[in-house]
């Protein structure tokens, strides 16, 4: 929908009532019992990780390229479980969209971005196993190698997440009693590119 058609639609929604009940937020003690119920994955999946971490960072016995090759999963793990529960929250306890635009611009993104290097990363810790039992006389990995794979995991996962910041908009509908904010795809792009993403996520790493 383009800029002029997006206003007409506006000013001819603004004499309507808003169709459905408003309740801007949940009722507090369902948030209250809702966010309990997140602080334990949560917080165990942070002291795992960072436990994680500090083992493969202090034991000099354990400094492989395999292990960090983990070490790096765990550090996206730990990224996920800081920022998606959050993301996940604030859409369930507000009926509105209250991120504004940069937090819709940028919501998909840190989501597919992390989503999609975590994926990778099981990749490359997969094959370098399967590398080690199959070729165990060939070289294996170096840490130099190492290293630029988990850039090149890194910098996959964000081109690939890309679309999701680029073709997510912002959006205010004002209705007669409401104004209704919310984070709108782009119906003509976004549909064909899930396909690439699902291929990433699941036929890729199934190969």
């Amino acid at each position: 929908m383009s800029v002029g058609d997006w206003t007409v639609h506006q000013r001819r929604l603004s004499i309507y009532d808003y169709p459905r009940e408003i309740w801007v937020t949940l009722p507090p003690w369902e948030m209250l019992v809702k966010t309990i119920a997140f602080l334990p994955v949560i917080s165990f999946g942070i002291f795992g990780n960072i436990a994680l971490l500090c083992i493969v960072g202090t034991i000099r016995a354990l400094k492989t390229p395999t292990n960090v090759l983990i070490a790096n999963l765990a550090v996206v793990d730990l990224a996920t479980l800081i920022v998606c529960p959050l993301m996940f929250m604030v859409h369930d306890f507000y009926q509105n969209y209250v991120m504004g635009a940069i937090g819709c611009k940028m919501e998909g993104f840190l989501e597919g971005s992390l989503l999609i290097t975590s994926v990778l990363c099981l990749c490359a810790i997969s094959y370098d196993r399967l590398t080690a039992i199959v070729f165990p006389k060939k070289s294996k990995l170096t840490f130099r190698g190492v290293w630029t794979l988990i850039a090149c995991t890194w910098l996959i996962g964000f081109l690939l997440a890309l679309p999701l910041t680029i073709y997510r908009n912002y959006k205010e509908r004002p209705w007669k009693n409401y104004l209704e904010t919310f984070c709108a795809e782009n119906t003509s792009f976004l549909p064909p590119y899930w396909h690439v993403l699902i291929g990433a996520l699941v036929w890729f790493p199934l190969r």
